[in-house]
């Protein structure tokens, strides 16, 4: 079974300005480009969910010669998506 676990300490937060502050390296600065990667042509994780499966940026994601899409690299978008789904059966 799924049990809560209460604290008797006060919790721990962070003051909203704080996420106003936060610096950010610029865009010149991030992870190059990894040009050894070659997306496959079909993905299992593709065909098995639905969710993908339907979404009109497949041909996008599956196809395309670049790593991203929208900025965020492909494997990332996969384990989120992932992961929501998870938490949304977990909810």
């Amino acid at each position: 079974p799924d049990n809560e676990v209460l604290s008797n300490e006060p919790h721990e937060t962070m003051p909203i300005a704080a996420f106003g502050q936060k610096q950010r390296p610029s865009r010149f600065f991030m992870t190059p480009p990894r040009l050894h990667y070659t997306p496959p042509l079909q993905s299992p994780i593709m065909d098995n969910d639905p969710l993908l499966g339907q979404s009109p940026w497949r041909s996008k994601i599956s196809g395309s010669d670049t790593e991203t899409l929208g900025g965020f690299p492909v494997e990332f978008l996969i384990q989120v998506t992932r992961l929501s789904k998870i938490l949304m059966i977990k909810k």
